[in-house]
């Protein structure tokens, strides 16, 4: 399905979400990815985002630390077949250990209580490999094949 070696690329990427009530939360960013072929896999590259808006407005404090979490993992890479299937996180350790250090600054910078309430639900991803990778597979757009 791939025949590239390599790709780099900015995009935009904007979702509605309708809540249960019938409120709508619009949410958009730019995000930059880098692709290189690495032996028989593709190691996608997602450096992150900018430019995050809810609602056509820069998010409140609590949305940007909540924002600040996720940007915490990035970069990221990601492991994808040939054929587009999602392999799996490059090197789970690195990434949980880049997370942590990135989770503690954030920590440190809020001084508060909710935000390492907040940060302790996201390192509940991080129990396993196999834990953090279904995580990714529900929350990341994710289809079976590229």
């Amino acid at each position: 399905m791939f025949t590239f070696n390599h790709i780099e690329a900015d995009y935009s990427f904007s979702a509605r979400v309708t809540f249960a009530d019938g409120h709508v939360t619009l949410f958009s960013k730019k995000d930059h990815v880098e692709v290189n072929k690495r032996k028989d896999v593709y190691l996608f590259t997602m450096h992150g985002s900018s430019g995050e808006k809810l609602n056509g407005k820069d998010p409140d404090e609590f949305d940007a630390v909540v924002l600040e979490l996720g940007k915490a993992l990035y970069p990221i890479d990601l492991r994808v077949s040939e054929e587009g299937e999602f392999l799996g996180v490059d090197d789970f350790e690195a990434l949980k250990n880049q997370w942590e250090a990135n989770r503690k600054k954030i920590i440190d910078f809020y001084n508060s209580y909710l935000v390492e309430k907040e940060s302790n639900r996201y390192a509940l991803a991080f129990d396993s490999e196999e834990k953090f990778f279904n995580i990714l597979k529900k929350n990341m757009l994710y289809i079976q094949k590229i």
